[in-house]
């Protein structure tokens, strides 16, 4: 009886314990990542660090930079980022994240990522005001 209840309680430490440290995969641990170090706003060379060329060309740094001040300045702090969902496509994923603002409390975050002979670049993003219906895109912002 003591050896059957000692290996019950070893089983379900161990599926806790495994549930615990579960990850979603080396990908999107890499990936989740790279969007908080984007997300941050601060530091663009190490964003840039991993963004495709082409992304690169059309945010530049100082760019970056007044992306993060407007909407800081516009929205508040980011409250909340949560990922909602991962679309995997041969060599690219896509990132769907659920944002809060202290301003904007219903806001989207996409962001696609292609990963060649083993490195995981940032290939775009999106910004969704989901109250009014907009959007901030690296190719926008270089418009503007």
């Amino acid at each position: 009886m003591k050896k059957c209840l000692m290996t019950l309680i070893v089983l379900v430490m161990t599926c806790v314990s495994a549930a615990c440290f579960a990850s979603y995969g080396t990908d999107l641990d890499t990936e989740a990542q790279y969007v908080d170090r984007f997300m941050a706003g601060k530091d663009y060379a190490k964003v840039a660090a991993f963004m495709d060329s082409q992304l690169a060309k059309n945010l530049t740094g100082e760019q970056y930079g007044s992306l993060f001040a407007k909407m800081n300045a516009e929205l508040g702090k980011m409250v909340k980022k949560d990922l909602r969902a991962y679309e995997l496509f041969d060599e690219r994923h896509i990132l769907h994240y659920a944002l809060g603002f202290e301003k904007a409390p219903a806001m989207a975050l996409d962001v696609a990522f292609r990963r060649t002979g083993g490195k995981i670049t940032m290939l775009d993003f999106r910004i969704l005001n989901l109250g009014t219906n907009t959007a901030e895109t690296a190719t926008q912002g270089k418009e503007k």
